[in-house]
C-alpha cells in the first residue's frame, strides 16, 4: 500500500495533470476553443481545482508554454556543451576566454542564449500571439 501523499504533493500532481490535459486541448482546438471547464472535466477535477492552481486561461497557457520550453532547453543543453579544448604548443590564449562557447565572452554560450529566449517570451508577447 502506498503511503498517503502530502497536501503539497497532491497539489503538484493536480497541477501537472491539469497542465497535461490543457496542453492536449490547446494543441487540438487552439487557445480560443479551449475552455477551463473542459480542461477540469477531462482531467477529472472541478473548476475550483483549476482556479486554485491558475488565475485563468492565460495563466494556464503560460504555465504549459513554460513547461514546454524548460523541457526543450533541458534536451538541448547536452548538445550545447563546448567542444573539448585543444592545446597547441606556442599558442597564446585569446583575450575573450578562448572559445565562442565560453560563458565569459559577451553574450554567453548557446545555452545562455537559449535561456534568454525562454525568459524573453513574456506575458505581453503571448497576449499578442494569442490575439491573432
Amino acid at each position: 500500500m502506498e503511503p498517503p501523499r502530502s497536501r503539497r504533493e497532491s497539489q503538484a500532481q493536480t497541477r501537472l495533470r491539469l497542465m497535461e490535459v490543457a496542453s492536449d486541448e490547446f494543441l487540438e482546438g487552439g487557445y480560443r476553443a479551449t475552455s477551463l471547464e473542459r480542461v477540469a472535466e477531462t482531467a477529472g477535477f472541478s473548476q475550483g481545482a483549476v482556479y486554485s492552481n491558475f488565475a485563468g486561461k492565460e495563466d494556464l497557457v503560460l504555465a504549459v508554454l513554460d513547461q514546454h520550453f524548460v523541457h526543450r532547453l533541458d534536451n538541448l543543453r547536452p548538445r550545447c556543451r563546448p567542444p573539448p579544448r585543444r592545446s597547441r604548443p606556442g599558442r597564446r590564449p585569446s583575450r575573450h576566454g578562448g572559445s565562442p562557447w565560453s560563458p565569459t565572452r559577451s553574450g554567453g554560450g548557446p545555452t545562455r542564449q537559449l535561456t534568454q529566449v525562454k525568459v524573453g517570451f513574456t506575458t505581453t508577447s503571448v497576449r499578442r500571439l494569442l490575439a491573432t
